[in-house]
């Protein structure tokens, strides 16, 4: 699995399990990833779904260590 891959399947993952209830009631604007030489960080922007307008929310979801893809 290269990075791109590991990190999509990463990030659907924190959405269906930790942030389940959160992005059930908010969408996802954006994401943007953070990074470094050891990890990624993605946060996401999020945005009401009934007024379709951006809040004031962002989700800061836990790194994601780049040596555990590598070694994959």
């Amino acid at each position: 699995m290269n990075i791109e891959e590991a990190s999509v399947a990463f990030l659907e993952k924190q959405i269906e399990i930790n942030f389940k209830t959160l992005c059930s009631t908010l969408m996802i604007e954006n994401v943007v990833w953070l990074e470094d030489e050891i990890e990624l960080r993605p946060y996401a922007l999020m945005k009401d779904y009934n007024t379709n307008k951006e809040i004031n929310l962002y989700i800061l979801f836990p790194p994601l260590n780049k040596n555990l893809i590598n070694n994959q």
